[in-house]
């Protein structure tokens, strides 16, 4: 069997879950032990849901507690070894950011959540301005992000005429705001999560990705439905995408 030689460990820590409770020291110990099970990789994800911006929060609030914690997570993984991959949900914005003028249309099931569409010129700042905000964090904290793995639904997604194919969108914003994070950190990578992703996605995505961003999409963690141990046949990958 091929060894993998990016094996990352996917602490989502959000809803209350147990990365999201539990005390710093805990948090140093499993990654600690999480190093000999040979990840060496730490990857999160700062889910906006039901959440205020904590740049423009004043004070202590919720937000700005939880994303401190989050990037005091980052930092043990740091210590210990792990690179550190950044997942991203493009176009998922804080509550006091969502407008119906601008939202996004939601008319699949997969998309869903405080989205905008990034279509509309307005959107799309707010969509920018969040990701920069949120790499000046990282910068702030001492943080270097290798990579960054974006995911296009649950939450993400727009149904409407000029995001269509959404799949092709999404490319395009991923390819914007992984410019920006170059701007911060050099070299980082770009990497895709396949989560819900069909075959005809797949193929929309890899056409475009190898006319307008060669190269660019690092690897893509493929898609296993329930009850499966190999993902549906037919996914195309952009040339040189790494499954």
């Amino acid at each position: 069997m091929a060894s993998l030689d990016y094996r990352a460990l996917y602490c989502p820590a959000h809803f209350g879950n147990s990365y999201e409770e539990m005390w710093l020291l805990e948090a140093d110990h499993i990654l600690s032990e999480a190093r000999w099970w040979g990840f060496n990789v730490y990857s999160d994800w700062f889910d906006n849901a039901d959440m205020r911006s904590p740049d423009t929060s004043r004070g202590l609030t919720l937000s700005t507690a939880l994303y401190s914690k989050k990037l005091d997570w980052f930092a043990i993984a740091a210590r210990h070894g792990f690179e550190l991959d950044l997942l991203i949900t493009p176009n998922q914005v804080f509550v006091e950011q969502y407008q119906p003028d601008v939202a996004a249309e939601l008319d699949d099931d997969r998309y869903c959540g405080q989205l905008l569409c990034p279509s509309r010129p307005a959107a799309r700042k707010i969509i920018l301005d969040n990701h920069r905000i949120l790499f000046e964090m990282f910068k702030a904290r001492g943080l270097r992000p290798v990579s960054l793995t974006a995911c296009p639904f649950d939450p993400g997604g727009c149904s409407c005429a000029e995001c269509a194919p959404w799949i092709v969108t999404f490319g395009r914003l991923v390819a914007e705001i992984h410019a920006m994070a170059a701007e911060y950190f050099p070299d980082i990578l770009a990497r895709l999560a396949g989560w819900w992703w069909t075959v005809p996605e797949h193929e929309q995505f890899a056409a475009w990705a190898d006319c307008e961003a060669p190269g660019l999409f690092k690897s893509l963690s493929m898609h296993l439905k329930y009850g499966q141990t190999q993902p549906d046949p037919g996914r195309l990958l952009p040339s040189g995408c790494q499954p």
